[in-house]
């Protein structure tokens, strides 16, 4: 980690970045700040390892979005729909990419395009983001392709900074996210 990492953190207002969460209070914010950015057919792609955080900045997004229901990991329904709580405001589609493509997930490249596109397809996903934000956990190089024209697609890695304090358990170690956007 370097001094670039900004404190406190202005996570996704820049085009790209990176900053430290100290803790899974500071990881929610970020993601009700991030909610509130959101607009219908952006799509968000969450990386990180197992208890990185992915879920509890979604939690964050969904209470920025304002959204109906209890944000919980998507693991074993693959998407879960969050119907919009605000006028106005987009839903949410909570979407766990690891359950929906299995292990080549991580490596998209080497994922058959034609199995990607079937298997997206088979949501039926780029239907639903007229009027709802899709954040995909493990969907790096596969779920782009749902963003509509003129929506945006933003990229964000979450590192659990293992090795920071050998004092502190998993879940108060410090995260740094790292994001960027790119327009569909």
């Amino acid at each position: 980690m370097t001094d670039e990492v900004s404190r406190p953190c202005q996570a996704f207002v820049a085009p790209s970045g990176e900053c430290r969460l100290d803790s899974a209070e500071e990881m929610r914010a970020a993601g009700e700040s991030l909610g509130g950015l959101l607009t219908a057919g952006d799509v968000v792609v969450l990386t990180g390892a197992l208890g990185a955080g992915k879920t509890t900045l979604t939690q964050g997004i969904a209470t920025g979005l304002g959204v109906r229901g209890r944000t919980q990991s998507p693991t074993f329904t693959i998407v879960r729909e969050h119907k919009a709580g605000v006028p106005g405001r987009p839903g949410l589609l909570h979407m766990d990419a690891y359950r929906l493509l299995g292990e080549g997930v991580h490596d998209a490249a080497e994922l058959p395009r034609e199995l990607v596109l079937d298997t997206l397809e088979s949501l039926d996903l780029d239907a639903d983001l007229a009027d709802r934000v899709l954040v995909a956990e493990w969907g790096r190089g596969v779920v782009e392709s749902l963003a509509t024209a003129g929506s945006r697609v933003l990229d964000v890695d979450i590192d659990r900074g293992a090795g920071l304090d050998t004092e502190i358990t998993p879940e108060e170690e410090p995260r740094v996210l790292q994001w960027r956007w790119s327009q569909a």
